[in-house]
């Protein structure tokens, strides 16, 4: 896991780490992905710390949290941000929704 630290009064050990992988049709889509998704701040940003990267065609989202709830809400949140992007790409690309 990334060795992020996050607040003042939370030591690395109670940090829970978690990386999501999302695969994309081939082409630009997880670049473009990355750069709508990586423009909006992470609401709990003492609690939580969010990063992006693509490998391939494959969008990777990384966290670290403070606690389990908060991450869950953190990954709910990006998942429903992920679920938009792609159903705005279906709508203008016919190679997304022959994913669904």
């Amino acid at each position: 896991p990334p060795p992020w630290r996050i607040g003042p009064l939370h030591p690395l050990s109670l940090i829970l780490h978690r990386s999501i992988k999302i695969p994309l049709p081939p082409g630009e889509l997880a670049h473009q992905m990355l750069r709508a998704l990586s423009v909006d701040p992470e609401l709990s940003k003492g609690a939580v710390h969010r990063s992006f990267s693509c490998t391939n065609d494959t969008l990777e989202i990384h966290y670290a949290a403070t606690s389990a709830r908060m991450l869950r809400v953190a990954v709910n949140g990006v998942l429903e941000s992920v679920r938009l992007c792609v159903r705005v790409a279906g709508e203008l690309s016919a190679d997304v929704l022959d994913m669904e």
